[in-house]
């Protein structure tokens, strides 16, 4: 296993590093547009949350909408909330439940975002608007590692008539990532394949941009690369030639799941930036994980495995340096890529998570050795 130190710093962690500042309009989630006239709700003095002394599901509807259009969304949520408490029958609500949820989905808070998602797809009369929160509320469980449940999700969603060619794609993308889950992943990679092609045709034909499900389908692409990587054992220590092999496909899959995350980037679609931003240095962060959990040859001597085990600790510390750096930058340009504020959080908390297994040396210069970066 020490030979094949080389081979993966050379592979991997041996690349200088490079920013990842990109280029490319994107298009954010845009709320519900509905407001009904309702009774007032008169309020003793200055409201705090709406500075009105008196409002009504409107008022609630029409200040959420403006909070969540200056991306302030907890300020928006909690007047959805509110309208939600307040005024249930009103027929606001419906469309606050949505915009309840996508505020949610923004904020990181994924139950509060799967209930609205649901909520939503349970009360809505329009098929096609059922289907299209049905896909939403998968992406959610997509994000939470709940696979299976959005199999029926999904199939009932691509099973019904007239569903919109953008909905359509991101359904297609995530009942690929459920095949993914399961280890299908080549019948994954070509439907991932099939809905980029799609999309790149019907951009040219359509002389149209599709930002969102552009993002989304080179992000899923790099997950699944990712996925595949993870798979590979590094438990054949009575195979040094397999061994040899697992650690460079590991290494190779894990490079090419960065290539795919980089090109998310480019196309700043709030979303995907952020998953992207996280999954550049989780590659390296899941190739050091794996690593380090490989079995110890059985025939070491007691001291002689733990010098092994400490060189192997020692020489995969780059894997850590190399996703802080990752994570500095990507925050470094956090406004440009439109990160939501979920999604810094996730980055914030990666970021201490590597600089405390670092400890001292989280700032240090990187280890010699290094070589041109990956792509």
């Amino acid at each position: 296993m020490l030979r094949l130190l080389p081979l993966f710093l050379l592979l991997l962690t041996g690349c200088a590093h490079r920013g990842v500042g990109l280029v490319g309009p994107g298009v954010p989630d845009s709320p519900k547009r509905v407001v009904t006239p309702d009774a007032l709700r008169i309020v003793g003095g200055e409201d705090a949350l709406t500075g009105l002394d008196g409002y009504d599901a409107p008022d609630l509807f029409r200040l959420g909408f403006a909070a969540f259009d200056t991306q302030d969304y907890s300020r928006a949520m909690a007047l959805y909330e509110r309208l939600l408490d307040e005024f249930p029958g009103h027929e606001d609500a419906l469309p606050a439940t949505w915009n309840l949820a996508l505020c949610g989905e923004k904020l990181g808070v994924l139950d509060a975002a799967e209930r609205g998602y649901r909520e939503y797809a349970t009360r809505v009369e329009d098929p096609i608007e059922v289907a299209e929160a049905r896909v939403r509320l998968a992406l959610i469980l997509q994000r939470l590692d709940r696979h299976d449940e959005t199999v029926p999700l999904l199939e009932l969603a691509l099973a019904e008539p007239g569903l919109g060619q953008e909905i359509l794609w991101e359904a297609e993308i995530l009942h690929a990532m459920t095949k993914a889950a399961t280890g299908s992943f080549d019948w994954a990679e070509s439907q991932l394949e099939h809905v980029r092609r799609e999309i790149r045709q019907t951009a040219i034909r359509e002389r149209e941009r599709f930002p969102w499900q552009s993002a989304m389908v080179w992000y899923m692409a790099g997950e699944l690369y990712r996925l595949r990587a993870r798979s590979i054992s590094l438990d054949a220590m009575d195979d040094l030639q397999r061994l040899d092999g697992n650690v460079r496909d590991k290494a190779l899959l894990l490079l090419e799941a960065r290539q795919h995350f980089k090109r998310t980037l480019r196309h700043r679609a709030s979303t995907w930036s952020g998953a992207a931003s996280l999954g550049l240095g989780t590659v390296y962060e899941n190739f050091r994980d794996d690593l380090l959990a490989a079995p110890v040859p059985e025939d070491l001597e007691p001291d002689v495995a733990q010098a092994y085990q400490d060189l192997l600790n020692q020489r995969t510390r780059q894997f850590l340096e190399k996703a802080v750096a990752d994570y500095q930058d990507v925050l470094g340009s956090a406004e440009l890529l439109h990160l939501e504020p979920a999604w810094v959080d996730a980055v914030e908390q990666a970021l201490d998570r590597c600089e405390a297994q670092l400890g001292s040396g989280a700032h240090a210069e990187l280890s010699e050795g290094a070589l041109p970066e990956d792509g």
